[in-house]
């Protein structure tokens, strides 16, 4: 018997003498991939949170469940989307979270198989708009911050509102007009090398609307 006619690499083992007395060789074959996933993306609008994601193959893929927490929470499923089954072609799954709170969440896919096997996905992270009628300022990130950080906001609709920071003095350091505004979230980097250490204020105001967060810059 020549070693070189068995499948090479493959995992296996030796077995006890069969019944021709001949020892022989059982073949493990590796797992198979039941779905490359190539892609899963949030993004939030004033409908709520929008997920996509993307496969190249499937095999034997019942379905999808989605799976939503808070940065303090456990996960929890939210929604089931029935997978494609088995095939070679590429897929594009589309969810909307229409129940998304206000702040930041988390998502993952939990892929099942039609036998019941399951894996995960990453996790996502996204900022959530939520469905209120009023703009949402977030806290700036990170935060405490060395010399830069983002601060991001929401508007729903066409709204006029303006970002303003302060220190703790109340001297008005960046003012930023955000004029009829479509709804969706912004982002913006406020460069702090400049300035001393200590307690910053960043305000959000839209009409009657003001909400404020407080920044701690460190050096």
């Amino acid at each position: 018997m020549a070693l070189s006619n068995w499948p090479y690499g493959t995992a296996g083992q030796w077995n006890d003498l069969n019944e021709t007395n001949q020892l022989y060789y059982l073949i493990e074959h590796p797992n198979i991939v039941p779905v490359e996933l190539t892609s899963f993306t949030a993004l939030s609008s004033a409908e709520g949170v929008r997920l996509r994601w993307h496969t190249a193959t499937e095999t034997n893929n019942l379905g999808w469940n989605i799976e939503r927490r808070t940065d303090a929470g456990s996960w929890t499923d939210i929604a089931f989307v029935a997978g494609a089954g088995s095939t070679n072609e590429e897929c594009v799954y589309s969810y909307l979270d229409r129940e998304a709170a206000d702040g930041h969440l988390h998502y993952r896919l939990r892929q099942i198989d039609v036998d019941g096997r399951k894996e995960y996905s990453h996790p996502v992270r996204v900022h959530a708009v939520g469905t209120s009628s009023e703009p949402v300022l977030y806290q700036n990130h990170p935060n405490p911050f060395m010399e830069r950080t983002t601060i991001s906001y929401a508007v729903h609709g066409d709204q006029s509102v303006s970002l303003i920071i302060t220190d703790a003095i109340g001297r008005v350091l960046l003012r930023h007009q955000d004029t009829g505004a479509a709804a969706g979230l912004r982002t913006i980097s406020f460069d702090a090398a400049h300035l001393p250490p200590g307690i910053y204020f960043c305000r959000l105001e839209a009409g009657r609307f003001i909400h404020t967060r407080t920044m701690l810059l460190v050096k």
